[in-house]
């Protein structure tokens, strides 16, 4: 994944972990770009899943998977918002 860009919508939390949607992601099915440091993994939304990783250790793709789940209404209004507003 590359660096962040004006054409992305992105959230962050103190551990200066990103969670990106990127504009040329339109025609996909939602999901989110989470990265951190230099790993960056992807998750579909719908029906929450872990799509692909760089770097990210297998317990950290768990723990990321369980806080996508938690949050899986909202980051599907964030989806919706970014894409149709």
């Amino acid at each position: 994944m590359s660096g962040l860009d004006e054409h992305a919508y992105h959230a962050a939390d103190p551990v200066t972990t990103a969670v990106s949607f990127y504009a040329g992601d339109r025609e996909e099915s939602a999901h989110i770009h989470v990265e951190w440091d230099v790993n960056a993994a992807k998750f579909w939304l719908d029906s929450v899943s872990f799509a692909s990783s760089g770097g990210f250790r297998r317990n950290e793709i768990g723990g990321i998977q369980r806080l996508v789940e938690w949050h899986q209404a909202e980051l599907l209004r964030g989806w919706d918002e970014f894409f149709n507003d």
